[in-house]
């Protein structure tokens, strides 16, 4: 699996990660791709988690 940081952000934060299978002869075959978007909650009282 791979994973990198497109955007880093205060708030938001954009991701995209990688993930490989692996053959009997060692051959990386990418199986699955994600982008991401991740957000930061904090100074919110009324939310929890």
């Amino acid at each position: 699996m791979q994973g990198r940081v497109i955007k880093p952000g205060r708030t938001i934060t954009v991701c995209e990660g990688q993930a490989f299978a692996l053959s009997d002869s060692g051959a990386e075959k990418l199986i699955a791709t994600m982008g991401c978007t991740l957000m930061a909650v904090t100074g919110r009282h009324h939310i929890h988690g």
